[in-house]
């Protein structure tokens, strides 16, 4: 559906999508307030774990992100670690993935309006609680900004260097 956030007598029509979140065991309690604060927010949220603060793998988890969205190219991610870096290299293993590790409002924005990117890595060892929040809803809420020719020449070369690159999943 549409949400309509007014400010400054501005007003903006903001396309909602699924938000699959995940986090490893050092972003456990972050990604317990997160998604409480997405739902609250009015988000259409699927948590994908974990189940416990007990040390996990995480790129089981990230997988299960990825491929999530490589069925639902309106979706995005959010994945909480402890710094977000790791968590973030392998979301970008996944063939369709752009993720980038933001430790700001601005640089959460930008990721998603000048580099297309489908998913957010958060550090919780990194941010305080609610500067994590702000930096899950500007991404939630921004999105490509399609009209300006450089940013899609960009991603039309990140996606051709994705082809040249990355293994395909075989077939099944």
């Amino acid at each position: 559906y549409q949400r309509r956030v007014h400010g400054d007598n501005i007003e903006i029509a903001i396309k909602m999508s699924t938000i699959y979140v995940c986090s490893d065991h050092a972003g456990f309690d972050y990604r317990e307030v997160i998604v409480k604060f997405l739902i609250g927010k009015g988000f259409k949220v699927v948590d994908m774990g974990v189940a416990t603060k007990e040390r996990c793998d995480f790129p089981d988890y990230v997988t299960q992100v990825c491929q999530a969205l490589q069925k639902d190219e309106n979706g995005i991610g959010i994945l909480i670690g402890g710094q977000g870096i790791g968590m973030s290299i392998a979301a970008n293993k996944h063939t369709g993935i752009r993720c980038s590790v933001c430790h700001d409002y601005y640089t959460s924005k930008t990721s998603r309006e000048r580099d297309g990117c489908n998913v957010l890595a958060v550090g919780a060892r990194v941010v305080g609680i609610e500067v994590a929040k702000q930096i899950v809803e500007v991404f939630a809420t921004s999105s490509l900004k399609e009209e300006d020719p450089t940013i899609q020449e960009n991603l039309k070369r990140i996606q051709e260097i994705e082809r040249e690159n990355l293994v395909l999943p075989k077939k099944k």
